[in-house]
């Protein structure tokens, strides 16, 4: 069984990848490097991910389907924030699915929501950016 820890100063979220799929994936990872990880959302203990797959940055824009991506400035914000966030975006069902581009001074980390697709409109944007206080938006 694979855990990789992605954190910032205030929070830690988890991808947890299942002993078959670990053994696949874990040569390819290399520490400071951008992946893409695909898989559930969990919040059962904490914010984590039930992770599927593992994409090199080069390697995930081949197999994204029409999604939004919502860039959040993420140092400093903790599992409240993240966990209010999917619930905003569950008001706004639709055909989009959902890329989140966290950025903190150190690194970027991008996941897709395997479990959320939205529609994409004006309203939703405004209010991500509302609900962020300015610290996330949608593109």
């Amino acid at each position: 069984m694979g855990v990789l820890d992605f954190e910032d100063s205030e929070a830690t979220i988890e991808a947890v990848m299942f002993p078959k799929q670990w053994s696949k994936y874990k040569p390819i990872l290399n520490i400071g490097s951008l992946y893409f990880i695909k898989g559930q959302v969990r919040q059962d203990r904490g914010l984590s991910i039930l992770a599927d797959e593992i994409l090199p940055e080069e390697d995930f824009q081949s197999f994204l389907t029409p999604h939004v991506t919502i860039t959040i400035e993420a140092d400093g914000l903790g599992e409240a924030f993240y966990g209010d966030l999917c619930k905003l975006l569950r008001k706004h069902p639709g055909k989009y699915e959902v890329l989140l581009k966290l950025v903190n001074s150190e690194q970027t980390v991008v996941s897709m929501l395997k479990s959320i697709k939205v529609d994409l409109n004006e309203k939703l944007c405004e209010e991500i950016i509302d609900y962020s206080k300015g610290r996330a938006y949608c593109s």
